[in-house]
């Protein structure tokens, strides 16, 4: 949705150009048309995540605290970095364009600016962590959300470039980001409520089966919204 004219003839912001209902509906037809991959991205997400994540988790029970943050700095960046090809088949998705499992592979350069965007949202997010109950990592995530679609979709930003444009991206719109963020963060907790009835093999297989779905779908909502908003930038 494009911006309507003001009276004083600069354009105006529209309050929200895509309900959070529209981005869920977006989300699961989006899943609907490509679940294997979507799958499999944040199966690769994932498991890059966990391999380090893990070894964080347990040096934090240690008490070695300095250890288990670098380990989840690591943990998250890689993570985020092997989500390139997620974002790549979420794009395609809520789009509606032929996807396939090679695709984002045969841009491997792209890992690159991929690689610096995470490690400067994710530095943000685990500091913003520590401080004010957590807020600062809140603006993190709300300022630069739409960085990973705008390295699949702009080859023309490197990382730092690319989490600038997610700002601009996002101008004048923090407070409907943050309620997207807050709206989308309770539907991605559901698929851990498996988890509230037991801790077994069954319950844990089942809620990371859930997981894969919700974030699947979350991922394709966010490029339908990113795909609205893009349309306003000058160079979009």
């Amino acid at each position: 949705m494009t911006s309507k004219a003001a009276n004083d003839g600069k354009p105006a912001v529209d309050p929200f150009p895509l309900s959070p209902a529209a981005m869920f509906r977006e989300g699961v037809e989006g899943f609907r048309r490509e679940p294997v991959l979507l799958v499999a991205g944040g199966v690769m997400t994932f498991a890059v995540s966990m391999a380090i994540g893990i070894p964080a988790q347990n040096a934090l029970e240690a008490g070695d605290r300095a250890l288990g943050f670098a380990l989840s700095l690591i943990s998250t960046v890689l993570g985020a970095t092997a989500a390139y090809p997620w974002f790549s088949y979420a794009l395609d998705a809520a789009r509606g364009e032929p996807a396939s499992f090679a695709k984002p592979f045969r841009t491997p350069g792209r890992f690159l600016p991929q690689f610096v965007a995470s490690f400067w949202f994710w530095a943000g997010v685990l500091f913003g962590i520590q401080f004010l109950f957590g807020v600062p990592a809140l603006l993190v995530t709300v300022f630069y959300a739409f960085f990973g679609y705008l390295i699949v979709d702009r080859h023309d930003l490197g990382g730092m470039k690319a989490l600038g444009t997610s700002v601009r991206l996002g101008d004048k719109r923090r407070i409907g980001l943050f309620a997207i963020l807050g709206i989308f963060a309770m539907f991605n907790f559901f698929a851990f409520l498996p988890l509230g009835y037991a801790v077994n093999p069954g319950t844990v297989a089942l809620t990371l089966v859930l997981v894969l779905v919700t974030t699947s779908v979350t991922l394709v909502a966010g490029a339908a919204l990113y795909d609205v908003l893009r349309v306003e930038l000058p160079d979009g």
